[in-house]
């Protein structure tokens, strides 16, 4: 083989490994989301045996005719180390403009969650599962109306660490890298507060959170701290964090 030939096929294997080089940088683009996620409600009720139940509400918007195929996901992260996610249920519904159900819950079945899923693949039927290794929920349906609710209750045990003085419960509400943008995010947490408890906000019962800089975060006096964000972009993250007494 000549020089000239030698350089040329160098060349060409180079073109072709900066191809494939950008094509595992940029996924193809069945990976891109083309719906939208524009309101988010949680609601994390914290026991007094350290664990939260989670109720997570997200109203999505889907293109087309009522035909949508997606897989959703979300990532349940940030807890302690020894804690543990179990979902009860994932259930999605119609809504309107303003966001109210027109229509009956579908609850969807569980599966058995498989690796190749992770990779884009998915059950041929509509179902639910759960990643327990990246602690990530896979929710796959078809046949989406063009606007719908999904809601997931789920349930963390020794989700809180206590200490001598105090119980401290975070919460990354909003996790780094999701699939879109996040609109309208309200997430609250409830306390369990005794009867003959009283709250006093930024004094026995303190909040803060991390990520947007026009979050806000409010403490009421019945045990409750709602954290709000009006967008938290799909490149950046929200966590709230809460100090209470054990």
């Amino acid at each position: 083989m000549s020089a000239a030939a030698r350089n040329m096929r160098l060349r060409a294997l180079l073109v072709l490994a900066a191809v494939l080089c950008g094509m595992l940088a940029y996924p193809a683009d069945a990976w891109a989301a083309d719906y939208q996620c524009s309101q988010v409600d949680l609601t994390a009720v914290v026991e007094t045996d350290g664990s939260a139940t989670v109720t997570d509400q997200r109203i999505f918007e889907f293109p087309g005719d009522g035909e949508a195929r997606e897989t959703l996901k979300w990532l349940y992260a940030g807890f302690p180390e020894d804690a543990e996610v179990k979902v009860k249920r994932v259930r999605l519904a119609p809504v309107d403009d303003e966001g109210n159900v027109v229509d009956e819950w579908t609850k969807l079945k569980s599966t058995t969650f498989q690796i190749p899923w992770r990779g884009g693949g998915r059950p041929e039927a509509d179902g639910w599962a759960f990643d327990r290794f990246q602690d990530t929920l896979y929710a796959f349906v078809q046949d989406l109306p063009e606007k719908a609710v999904v809601e997931v209750t789920y349930k963390v045990s020794h989700a809180v660490e206590a200490y001598d003085d105090a119980a401290d419960f975070q919460w990354l509400y909003a996790p780094l890298d999701y699939a879109v943008d996040l609109h309208q995010v309200t997430a609250k947490v409830i306390l369990p507060v005794a009867a003959n408890a009283a709250v006093e906000p930024n004094e026995n019962v303190l909040a803060w959170g991390h990520g947007p800089k026009d979050g806000t975060v409010e403490i009421s006096q019945d045990g409750s701290i709602t954290f709000t964000d009006p967008s938290v972009a799909s490149s950046a993250y929200a966590e709230g964090r809460v100090m209470f007494p054990v």
